[in-house]
């Protein structure tokens, strides 16, 4: 499934829209999340209940800036508006599955 690029008021509106949510923080000259996006996107089809979204760092520093983000790639974790879990650094996508699955599939989407 392909994640949609976001921008700041975006990714505002989608956090505060509640539910669960991971965001991806990248960069286009980033090799690990060059690396990651599929991953993602398959991940995306597996979690049907949990709304991926994608923030280009570069583009948007205000986001970064917004939510603390220092390096990318930056993966967040959202229920419910709260930020639950963020992994920051190259990351094997079967930890973000661990973590999807401990977070939502357990408890429910949202």
């Amino acid at each position: 499934m392909a994640i949609a690029d976001v921008d700041l008021p975006g990714l505002e509106e989608v956090v505060e829209g509640g539910g669960a949510l991971l965001v991806d923080f990248w960069g286009p000259m980033c090799s690990p999340c060059r690396v990651l996006k599929p991953h993602l996107e398959r991940l995306a089809d597996e979690h049907r209940g949990v709304r991926f979204v994608a923030v280009n760092a570069e583009k948007e520093m205000k986001a970064t800036e917004r939510f603390g983000v220092t390096g990318v790639p930056t993966l967040i974790l959202f229920r419910n508006g709260t930020e639950i879990s963020r992994l920051t650094g190259p990351v094997l996508p079967s930890r973000v599955a661990d973590l999807l699955q401990t977070h939502f599939t357990d408890h429910g989407p949202g």
